[in-house]
């Protein structure tokens, strides 16, 4: 009876730990996260492509808060565009931005494109810019030509020019 305590008690134990890793990130954030309410881009309005099976040797899968991993490689000799959503911005100041790791306009980014402006958020820089008239937006993930990628995209659109972070502690 004694080993059946002990075996439940540590079960119990390993399933505390597991749920606070998971809340914390890792145990590096010991606040409970939430997606920034301010941010434009939504999960709900991810494209239904997005998660579909590739033949170009990446793979793209996101999370229920919207974190969108790549991983592969692009041996093309072109580079490759991922549609993540499509968003209508009225007139007004916006700020794009990601948190991804290694982002450049050389290896992989993410952009916000019509067919007169490419908004890009690289090199870990926000950008901030003006919609004069009521516009639509197409966000894509591009891993340029011969890049290996494994990276996390946590993207970020904002009015103003604060983008502020993909979660917030609450």
């Amino acid at each position: 009876m004694k080993k059946i305590i002990i075996i439940i008690a540590v079960v119990l134990g390993i399933a505390a730990i597991s749920s606070l890793a998971v809340f914390t990130d890792g145990f590096t954030e010991w606040d409970i996260r939430d997606v920034n309410p301010d941010n434009l881009i939504k999960v709900e309005n991810y494209s239904s492509t997005l998660d579909a099976r590739r033949t170009d040797g990446l793979k793209v899968y996101f999370d229920e808060d919207g974190a969108i991993t790549v991983d592969g490689e692009n041996s093309g000799t072109t580079d490759i565009k991922i549609e993540v959503a499509t968003i209508t911005l009225a007139k007004g100041q916006y700020t794009f931005g990601t948190s991804a790791r290694g982002v450049d306009d050389k290896t992989y980014y993410m952009s916000l494109e019509t067919t007169d402006l490419n908004i890009m958020a690289d090199d870990g820089e926000d950008s901030t810019f003006i919609v004069d008239t009521e516009t639509e937006f197409v966000i894509y993930i591009v891993v340029c030509a011969g890049e290996k990628i494994d990276t996390t995209f946590k993207p970020v659109l904002v009015t103003g020019d604060d983008v502020g972070s993909f979660y917030i502690i609450g």
